[in-house]
């Protein structure tokens, strides 16, 4: 519970990592990271599971949210509100 505390704290809102934030001297760099085919693949599923739902074809819920769990030490929102959760935070 401490360490949920903690990292709380270094959240910051208004970044779009899930914690810390990016300074002005990173340098941040675009990367092919294997959770964008896993991200590419949930964002069609959800699609899919939106058209089912929207001509009354299936009972599953709508998702709450999108996650993508990763051996990359980074966890952050996607633009395209995909989570990367990396699987050290699921201690």
């Amino acid at each position: 519970m401490k360490l949920v505390k903690k990292n709380q704290k270094l959240h910051n809102p208004d970044s779009p990592l899930l914690i810390g934030e990016v300074k002005d001297d990173d340098v941040v760099k675009e990367v092919n990271e294997p959770s964008f085919m896993g991200a590419q693949t949930l964002l069609k599923m959800d699609k899919l599971i939106k058209q089912k739902i929207a001509v009354g074809n299936t009972h599953i819920p709508e998702p709450s949210f999108l996650a993508v769990i990763t051996g990359n030490p980074i966890a952050k929102v996607r633009k395209d509100g995909v989570m990367v959760i990396p699987i050290g935070a699921l201690r």
